[in-house]
């Protein structure tokens, strides 16, 4: 007791040391259990997302489980046959045990599919119900047969009342004389020929026995809401045939008494998918099994329909991992920076009390006594953190979700994030960590009295441990090796074109730069004390005093700055190495989107085409190895109606339009050398050159002087490399072309392009559908040229948007303007692709944990700054107290802190932006070593943001000056009268 009450003393007396080593560790945990928790929660809006999107494109609920009951009537017809019954089949005891086995069969199905299927699949249902049904009736009026009758059904469904409005008529109430009051569909009145109000009878038209049914329609209805997942699987259309009948009725008069009447029964479930998360999927995946083998083990005439979202959440499993796997990767920088930093002040609090400490051993106190005051103040910290980690985690995960690009955030749906269990085990790794790191110390420090202490004290330190074991050019040799481990499975990538999964990040992406930055930053240190001792020869006769002060003080123990000038280069070099790293992530994939379709918008109409109405001639082309206008070929073909162009090129925000005709099997002869599955692009050169994207530097000439090659001549033609290197063709020969019904043209070759908007050169080795003809091939041509020789087929319209326009204005603008009945095969958006990719959870990933990583990686270094020169200035007061009495102004200790400051910290700093620039250099081209590199078009490169670097410059600068002056502010606040006291060595 008495030693938690010292430790307790201890630390109030240090109120603000004890705050910021609190929040430093706060943060540590924060970012720990920030890990599993975006995890989880990217997680689920993953998958909640991509069963949306299967409900929304494929039309199709996610979670719809259905139970079927069909019982077979072999059994009862074989019966029949065999027991020749006269009449009513119920006379016999056979078929009324058939019956009797049917029923008890049904109830067991009923029961289970009632009361078990939720409780095994973990998660609720935002509609259910069941559907009762007999067999086919004949239908017939009370007094007149019913013109054109057809045959009916009695149906129920279970909570009908809730999803339906009454189109006419009421709702049913309880039978009446024997007439039961039933509901209709609005369609049904038609399909069946029945009026509202008036009494039908359902009769048994194969005559087995049972009884005729007396109904009424008292109402007919449709549905309350389209969207309501009641309607997900049965629609009212479906029950066009039947007459809805209360489900206690159908229960109590047609399936419970014998005979029973059920002829077919459904139990669905519109499961609640947006309930299946990282913790519940397993358990609802086998619970769907198990239901369907418990099913199956009733009874074999019943069967269920898995939910269509099963396959999607098997393949959760896989993301999650691999979404895990990318969250540590991308935390590897700053997890190494908040270990450095827990390290560091362990390592400055054993220092600065280490005079206590050999004090207390001088006086008999043990190591595990001295270790327990330390675990104690650790516990104390630690419970702080165990308490309030997980929910700065919470906070920073918010944050993550609103990242959009590198130290850049906006306005999006929030992720569905929430502290789980795991954030704990998290949280308590970071404590136990801190603990370890601060009693180890202790324990070695507390095996020193106070004499050896002082003897060490006075001892020069010469040399550091990592200095002696050269670990600077271990962590160097060791990032070099994985350099070299890159180069080889990139060059293995690009010779198979092998597909990588999207966004499948290495983690030695990004363990190797953390290690190659720790080396060279150790390298620097092992250098840092000879380029001291240069700037100090150099100005050693010239320097005023603060400057001369400053320079000594660095040089005689430039080891005591260690930490803080890693930690100030590992901030730096880690900020500078996220932001090219997010930037040049985030500008590829952009691009790759931009280039893939060719244009801010892309559409395809839907052409009305008359079949075989036309003829078509064409003549050689000047130039070509025909005469010019010896006819090639005639044939016949098909005509296209145009739709109005003008249409497109009025929407609202379109700043420029042009037509792009595109096939993708074109025959090609060239001498004697002929070839198919080559792609052919029509355009009109100066409307492709206004709206296509295209990135400079990927030709050896800017595609406007291309461009400009196709408007010289008509017959001109450009073709790609694969084209020319695997015929021979070379600018001037002239080829010849045709597709499909179409004549032959012949084009003369002016170009020769390795790339173009739309077009992939790349094979992609997962596509077996180009397997016998190579590498891809183009030929882009003349539109006007190719339509005045075979006429006009259909074609894109690929439209520039102006650079304010928005996709809704433009959206709107197809609907409320009309499109005069035209329809699209095909709408590309860029826009709205790019905007989906960045909400994608692993862009948000690599964005959010780039920056938070960052900026969590600055706070701890500001707190660990302001603490290095705290514990600083606490351990020199004795120091600044005889400059005083030597006659030095505060004014002047206080320069010879900033020349101190600039000297260490400054110094860092530009060591800090060498090492991360020369890192991006090396390693972050490897990051297309996660992406297919075969759909990496345009090809992979560094983006280099200014304002990216000045935002981390501005950060660090801010934090820099925010340390210093509270350091200055820390100095003015010291009594140097009360410094200097008989005694002190």
């Amino acid at each position: 007791m008495a030693l938690f009450k010292m430790i307790l003393r201890k630390m109030a007396k240090n109120k603000l040391f004890i705050l910021i080593l609190a929040v430093g560790l706060m943060i540590s945990a924060a970012l720990l259990s920030a890990i599993p928790m975006y995890a989880d929660g990217s997680l689920n809006r993953m998958l909640v997302k991509d069963l949306e999107n299967m409900q929304q494109t494929g039309n199709v609920y996610p979670g719809t489980l259905l139970i079927s009951y069909i019982p077979s009537d072999n059994k009862v017809s074989q019966a029949i046959i065999d027991k020749k019954p006269v009449g009513s089949i119920f006379k016999n005891d056979t078929i009324l045990g058939l019956f009797a086995q049917r029923l008890d069969t049904f109830r067991k199905v009923d029961d289970y599919a009632r009361n078990e299927v939720l409780p095994k699949t973990g998660i609720g249902a935002v509609a259910n119900y069941a559907l009762y049904k007999t067999n086919s009736r004949k239908l017939t009026g009370l007094t007149a047969p019913v013109p054109n009758s057809e045959t009916c059904t009695l149906d129920s469904l279970t909570g009908l009342v809730q999803h339906i409005k009454l189109v006419s008529g009421r709702l049913p109430t309880k039978a009446s004389n024997g007439v039961y009051e039933v509901l209709v569909t609005d369609s049904a009145l038609a399909h069946l020929n029945v009026s509202l109000g008036e009494t039908y009878v359902i009769s048994d038209f194969q005559k087995n026995g049972f009884a005729d049914i007396r109904v009424k329609p008292v109402g007919s209805f449709t549905v309350k809401s389209a969207s309501d997942p009641y309607w997900s699987y049965f629609t009212p259309d479906s029950l066009m045939d039947g007459f809805i009948l209360d489900e206690q009725e159908m229960k109590a008069d047609f399936i419970n008494r014998q005979p029973t009447q059920i002829y077919s029964a459904r139990w669905y479930y519109a499961m609640d998918y947006h309930a299946i998360n990282l913790y519940n999927a397993s358990g609802y995946l086998s619970g769907v099994s198990q239901v369907q083998g418990d099913i199956a083990g009733i009874s074999r005439d019943a069967s269920t329909v898995t939910p269509a979202s099963s396959v999607i959440v098997q393949n959760y499993f896989g993301q999650r991992t691999q979404l895990t796997t990318m969250m540590w990767s991308l935390n590897v920088p700053v997890i190494a920076v908040l270990c450095l930093y827990m390290f560091m002040i362990s390592m400055l609090i054993i220092e600065r009390e280490r005079n206590e400490i050999s004090l207390l051993s001088s006086r008999g106190a043990g190591r595990v006594q001295i270790a327990a005051g330390y675990l104690i103040e650790g516990l104390l910290l630690g419970a702080v953190a165990m308490v309030f980690g997980p929910l700065l985690g919470y906070l920073i995960c918010r944050a993550l979700g609103s990242s959009n690009e590198f130290l850049q955030f906006v306005n999006r749906q929030a992720l569905p994030i929430r502290i789980i269990p795991l954030c704990f085990i998290y949280t308590l790794l970071a404590v136990t960590f801190f603990l370890a790191a601060l009693i180890i110390p202790s324990i070695r420090a507390g095996g020193s009295t106070i004499l050896e202490h002082k003897r060490v004290v006075g001892r020069r330190k010469e040399t550091s441990w990592w200095e002696k074991l050269f670990i600077d050019i271990v962590l160097l040799a060791v990032a070099l090796y994985g350099y070299y481990s890159f180069v080889q499975r990139q060059k293995i990538l690009i010779s198979t074109s092998a597909a990588a999964s999207q966004f499948s990040i290495d983690p030695l992406l990004f363990l190797v730069p953390v290690i190659f930055i720790f080396g060279v930053s150790l390298l620097f240190l092992r250098v840092y004390p000879y380029l001291v001792k240069l700037i100090f020869w150099l100005g050693r006769r010239r320097w005023r005093s603060p400057v001369y002060l400053a320079v000594t003080q660095v040089g005689r123990s430039p080891r005591s700055y260690d930490f803080l000038m890693i930690f100030l280069v590992l901030t730096i070099s880690i900020g500078i190495f996220s932001a090219i790293s997010a930037r040049t992530i985030n500008e590829n994939e952009q691009e790759k989107v931009y280039y893939s379709n060719g244009a801010d918008i892309v559409l395809q109409p839907t052409w009305q085409v008359i079949p075989g109405s036309s003829e078509s001639t064409v003549s050689a082309t000047a130039g070509s190895s025909a005469s010019p206008g010896t006819v090639i070929q005639q044939v016949t073909k098909d005509t296209y109606i145009e739709p109005d162009y003008s249409k497109f090129t009025s929407l609202a925000g379109v700043q420029h339009a042009a037509k792009v005709f595109l096939e993708d099997s074109i025959s090609m002869s060239y001498k004697s050398s002929t070839a198919s599955g080559i792609s052919l692009m029509g355009l009109e050169p100066y409307d492709f050159g206004q709206v296509a994207w295209y990135q400079n530097g990927l030709l050896p000439h800017h595609i406007n002087e291309y461009l400009n090659l196709l408007t010289s001549e008509p017959s001109a033609c450009l073709i790609s490399q694969s084209v020319s290197n695997a015929y021979g063709i070379k600018v001037g020969d002239s080829i010849t072309v045709s597709w499909q019904a179409n004549t032959q043209v012949v084009l003369n070759v002016y170009g020769i392009v390795g790339y173009w908007p739309s077009w992939n050169p790349n094979k992609d080795a997962s596509d077996t559908s180009n397997s016998g003809s190579g590498q891809p091939k183009l030929i882009v041509a003349n539109l006007g040229y190719i339509q005045n020789l075979i006429g006009v087929e259909p074609y894109q319209v690929w439209i520039k948007l102006k650079p304010a326009a928005t996709s809704k204005a433009f959206y709107d603008s197809i609907t409320k303007n009309g499109m005069g009945g035209i329809f699209f095969q095909e709408f590309l958006n860029s826009r709205q692709q790019v905007i989906e990719q960045k909400s994608s959870p692993f862009l948000m990933g690599i964005n959010g944990s780039l920056t938070m990583g960052f900026l969590i990686s600055g706070i701890i270094c500001f707190l660990g700054f302001v603490l290095f020169w705290v514990i600083s200035l606490r351990t020199r007061l004795l120091q600044f107290g005889v400059l005083r009495a030597m006659g030095l102004s505060s004014g002047q200790l206080r320069s010879m802190i900033i020349w101190e400051q600039l000297l260490t910290s400054g110094v860092a700093v530009v060591m800090g932006l060498l090492a991360g620039f020369l890192t991006s250099d090396i390693f972050v081209p490897f990051f297309q070593m996660s992406f297919n590199s075969a759909s990496q078009v345009p090809p992979f490169h560094i983006v280099f943001e200014p304002g990216d670097i000045w935002k981390v410059l501005i950060f660090v600068g801010i934090t820099l000056l925010t340390g210093i002056g509270v350091l200055i502010y820390m100095l003015s606040r010291i009594k140097m009268s009360n410094v200097i006291k008989l005694g002190e060595d």
